[in-house]
């Protein structure tokens, strides 16, 4: 997993958003599936921009189809916002997961 950025949260209008950018290679997309792979990925993102982080893994694991769907053979690019919203709810406010 490359993780090409990861906020800083962001003010827009009332929400507070904050953007994710990373690639899987075609390994690692085989292996989401794998909770060895899940809990990699929880190990890589829950430090990164508190509360953000452990909140944003968990939400991309439930991507997992997504992202194999939408996989090439070297592997898939994702772009995604977690947005804290009112009453601090945090949600996946966007998914983009493309080939490389």
């Amino acid at each position: 997993m490359d993780i090409t950025k990861f906020g800083p949260p962001e003010v827009r209008g009332i929400d507070l958003d904050c953007d994710i950018y990373f690639t899987l290679n075609s390994a690692e997309v085989e292996g989401l599936s794998n909770p060895v792979t899940a809990a990699a990925i929880l190990a890589a993102m829950t430090p990164l921009v508190p509360p953000f982080g452990a909140i944003a893994a968990a939400m991309i694991l439930a991507y997992i189809d997504t992202m194999q769907q939408h996989s090439s053979d070297r592997g898939v690019s994702v772009k995604c916002t977690i947005r804290q919203g009112a009453g601090s709810l945090m949600q996946m406010k966007e998914f983009i997961a493309e080939p490389i």
